[in-house]
């Protein structure tokens, strides 16, 4: 779930300031328009973890703590998947890395929660992901900042289950004509050029 955007010619005082990208802020605002209810029902978290933007950090505390329990033991693995929405979190970091994002996850993401669910769960959103596709040498796949994405990755990693799911994701996005196969993600990266052209 990531916010969209488009390229836009920007005047000011009628002066051309060149083209820019106008995109919605994943903020509780646009967790309440995608994932429904009120701006209030949700935790919003920006950058750290210590960035609220919407509500309290005692949830994302929560989670911290969830996801550094022992999660090769199952019980521990259920309360943290209870906690964060696998699948979504999986599909969040595997566009992180593959598109080699070097201006992340020390900051640029957003996370919502919508605490008055009883099964609200986690969610990660894409910030400023402009430093993209820069450099086939770049690899954050062994970045583990605690308590961030990267942290989350490598903690949750340490669960069987968990890395099926991800591999699952992986062979869905990059295999057999998935979004991230080379030829669809030229073709992507192609209609982005011919937006702006």
């Amino acid at each position: 779930t990531a916010p969209h955007g488009r390229h836009m010619h920007v005047y000011v005082g009628g002066y051309y300031w060149g083209m820019h990208t106008v995109h919605e802020r994943p903020d509780d605002n646009f967790a309440a328009t995608y994932l429904g209810g009120e701006n209030t029902d949700y935790d919003v978290v920006k950058h750290d973890g210590g960035n609220v933007v919407q509500g309290t950090r005692s949830n994302y505390s929560r989670l911290i703590r969830d996801l550094d329990k022992n999660l090769q033991n199952q019980a521990n693995y259920k309360t943290a998947a209870a906690a964060i929405d696998l699948r979504d979190f999986a599909r969040y970091m595997i566009v992180n890395y593959f598109a080699g994002n070097d201006d992340w996850d020390r900051h640029n993401w957003y996370a919502s929660f919508k605490h008055v669910e009883p099964t609200g769960k986690w969610r990660f959103h894409s910030w400023d992901a402009e430093h993209v596709l820069k450099d086939l040498a770049r690899d954050s796949t062994s970045t583990q900042n605690p308590g961030k994405p990267t942290g989350f990755q490598h903690r949750l990693a340490t669960s069987p289950d968990y890395r099926l799911l991800f591999a699952d994701e992986v062979h869905r996005l990059m295999a057999n004509g998935g979004p991230l196969t080379p030829e669809n993600s030229v073709a992507h990266y192609n209609r982005r050029i011919a937006i702006i052209d």
